[in-house]
């Protein structure tokens, strides 16, 4: 009896020391990026940190400040917001923005661009109200970034040159993210594309770097501009 408890004994010492050591690797996971492992998975909001005083002074995306006072004219384009962004995480990744849950009132039609290491972005059309995640349009995404090398970004708000209405709110539902890519080949940083459909970017629906992965708080739903006033 006295051998059986002391093998019971041993057997639970070891089970602790076990799981301690995978709390151990689950944690050093979260900090490094790596418990999204996968090319293609979206890393933690924790890796992303921005600036918008010359990299100063860092924070999380909260920390963003938007100039809500901009009156976006048809066929013209105004600064919404502008940073710094870098990948604290190991794991290299592209940042991308995003759109979702906008709201444009009055029938009117606005355009939105991200402008990525000083290449101008494509402009991507929102009208109407965005209810849900599936309605996730990418704007622009940049190249592969490493970790702690800061990128320029400009979040721009236009109208299209041919809009005639007046006076209505523009919300752009800002997302945004780093998604991981491969860890080797791919050259430096920054590198902007255009948006447009998300088709190939996310991979299958349901993964966590798919629109199954996106969560509606990831969305800014706070900054509202007036147009063609």
């Amino acid at each position: 009896m006295a051998n059986t408890a002391r093998m019971i004994s041993t057997a639970r010492r070891a089970a602790v020391v076990a799981a301690a050591g995978a709390a151990a690797v689950a944690m050093a996971g979260i900090g490094t990026g790596a418990a999204n492992a996968a090319v293609g998975d979206d890393l933690n909001d924790s890796c992303m940190s921005f600036s918008q005083d010359g990299g100063a002074t860092w924070g999380d995306q909260d920390s963003l400040r938007y100039d809500n006072t901009i009156n976006p004219i048809p066929g013209k384009f105004a600064l919404n917001s502008e940073f710094q962004v870098k990948n604290t995480c190991d794991a290299p990744a592209k940042f991308r923005v995003l759109t979702a849950f906008w709201k444009v009132t009055g029938n009117g039609t606005a355009q939105l661009r991200a402008d990525i290491d000083g290449k101008t972005g494509s402009p991507v059309s929102i009208t109407g109200t965005s209810l849900s995640v599936d309605d996730a349009k990418l704007v622009a995404e940049s190249g592969r970034l490493t970790k702690g090398k800061p990128v320029s970004v400009k979040l721009l708000i236009g109208l299209p040159s041919n809009e005639t209405n007046q006076g209505f709110d523009i919300n752009p539902g800002w997302g945004m993210f780093l998604q991981e890519v491969a860890g080797t080949g791919g050259g430096g940083n920054g590198g902007g594309t255009g948006g447009g459909s998300l088709d190939g970017v996310f991979g299958s629906l349901g993964g966590s770097g798919s629109l199954g992965g996106l969560i509606p708080s990831s969305f800014n739903t706070s900054a509202t501009v007036v147009a063609n006033q």
